[in-house]
């Protein structure tokens, strides 16, 4: 009876935990996602890099709040542009994949819909990109570590903005009068990636042939897509990424990239690549249904940047600041949550807020400083909705019952720390 006892209680402890699995991991085989996530750690370290340990990965103390585990180092150290022009900086691991034609293409893995394959190579856990429509995401293959994505992205452009003007939206040089994204995907690519396991992981190019990201900083006289960036390091396989900041909780310094973006607008101005299959990925404004997630950046928010100024840089916000600036200086926008929360998303509908005439006028405009400011000032009457907002479609209760501006953009989140670690490094931070 005893051993009978025993042995009902272990098939129901199992039943527990591959009922737990399922929830957590979404569909696909189990055992495949896992030798998946092997086999790239694999590869990784065949072509030179140090792929990332669970069971020893860097130790970041609790001010950095670092949520993207694999990251190697960050820096904190703010810009200046006389000594420090990349400003805030994280370096990734840089993974080797090929296109169609065989050709390298260099690429970081940030989020990953299943759990243990996401805690396998040390990226955030984002269960809602597994709702990702077939039509928006990119079906790969992948053979002995190596991924071979369909579709392509081309980095030898030359990104542009030129500032617009408007009689309608006080204090702005936004929407831009004209806009070059320095790169541009093809109808095939797609970041929202599936293995043939059935997960979802967001993987986003670097470089390949045509040049690099310009998210890798700018060095010296070395142009946007040269590979010789120190930046960049095929050898040992890594790379840094300038860092942007943004306000989530009455706190600043929610650190993100941005990678890419379904228009060509925000892809100039935050330094992504255009991939407009993006836009098929979900509906706009859902949630917590499809793979989005909101957010609102500002149109007309307060700009009293000088370039060479941080202080008052630290004082600007909007995406007037950015596109004014033909991008020197990063919009700051406002975030409901991180990858800490299983609703987490990269990829970012854009919900954008002005101040109104009357604000302005009142001179009430000021940094934005969250979503919940955010929700006061538009009960208030001081913010609304963007001009640009489509007047017709859902509102957002997560962000403030504004409309979607049908714009994304993938910002992965990688850490939001204490102001007492700005300034500081922590791990190994490629940099010349």
């Amino acid at each position: 009876m005893i051993q009978l006892k025993k042995l009902f209680m272990m098939l129901f402890v199992g039943a527990m935990v591959v009922s737990c699995n399922d929830n957590d991991n979404n569909s696909g085989d189990e055992t495949a996602k896992i030798t998946e996530a092997q086999a790239l750690l694999s590869a990784f370290a065949t072509y030179g890099g140090t792929p990332y340990n669970v069971q020893n990965p860097t130790a970041y103390p609790a001010e950095a709040d670092v949520s993207l585990k694999s990251v190697y180092g960050v820096s904190y150290k703010l810009r200046n542009y006389s000594t420090n022009p990349a400003g805030p900086i994280a370096t990734f691991p840089l993974y080797k994949g090929v296109d169609t034609d065989g050709q390298v293409v260099d690429y970081i893995i940030t989020e990953a819909s299943d759990k243990e394959f996401a805690e396998a190579i040390g990226v955030s856990y984002a269960p809602r990109m597994a709702n990702a429509l077939p039509e928006g995401r990119q079906e790969v293959t992948i053979k002995d570590g190596i991924i071979t994505f369909k579709g392509k992205v081309d980095f030898s452009g030359k990104r542009s903005v030129t500032a617009g003007t408007s009689n309608e939206l006080p204090l702005t040089s936004f929407p831009p009068a004209a806009v070059t994204p320095g790169a541009q995907a093809d109808a095939e690519w797609s970041s929202f990636c599936r293995l043939p396991s059935g997960v979802v992981i967001n993987a986003q190019v670097m470089s390949n042939k045509t040049g690099v990201h310009d998210r890798i900083p700018h060095y010296g006289a070395i142009g946007e897509d040269n590979q010789s960036n120190p930046y960049l390091d095929k050898v040992k396989r890594r790379v840094s990424l300038q860092l942007l900041d943004g306000w989530r909780g009455g706190k600043r310094y929610f650190y993100h990239i941005v990678t890419e973006s379904n228009d060509p607008g925000p892809a100039s101005i935050e330094l992504g690549y255009y991939a407009p299959r993006l836009s098929k990925l979900a509906v706009f404004g859902q949630f917590p249904e499809g793979c989005f997630l909101g957010f609102s950046p500002n149109a007309n928010g307060p700009d009293v940047a000088g370039v060479n100024n941080q202080s008052n840089i630290m004082l600007s916000q909007g995406l007037n600041v950015g596109a004014k600036n033909n991008q020197q200086i990063d919009p700051v926008n406002c975030f409901p949550f991180g990858p800490k929360n299983l609703d987490y998303s990269p990829m970012w509908d854009a919900h954008i807020s002005q101040w109104t005439l009357s604000a302005v006028n009142s001179n009430k405009v000021r940094i934005i400083t969250g979503i919940d400011d955010l929700a006061g000032l538009v009960a208030s009457g001081d913010v609304t909705n963007f001009i640009g907002n489509p007047a017709t479609g859902p509102s957002s209760k997560l962000i403030a019952g504004l409309k979607p501006s049908g714009l994304l953009i993938n910002c992965p989140a990688i850490s939001q720390p204490e102001s007492s670690a700005i300034g500081k490094e922590y791990g190994t931070v490629l940099k010349p």
